[in-house]
């Protein structure tokens, strides 16, 4: 079984792992897009406002 395994991965090793790769990033920006939301917590924008980079 260890044979018919390791002839398995020299053959179609790259391919499996280039399918690996485009699968990781077409479910990130899948999942995220669509599931991820956020929530802004309460009082974000006055607190944004009050402390920006150039306030001082």
């Amino acid at each position: 079984m260890r044979k018919r395994m390791s002839t398995f991965m020299y053959k179609h090793g790259a391919k499996l792992c280039n399918l690996a790769i485009a699968l990781a990033t077409v479910t990130v920006s899948v999942c995220r897009g669509m599931y991820y939301q956020p929530k802004e917590p309460d009082g974000f924008a006055e607190f944004a406002l009050n402390h920006t980079k150039n306030s001082k």
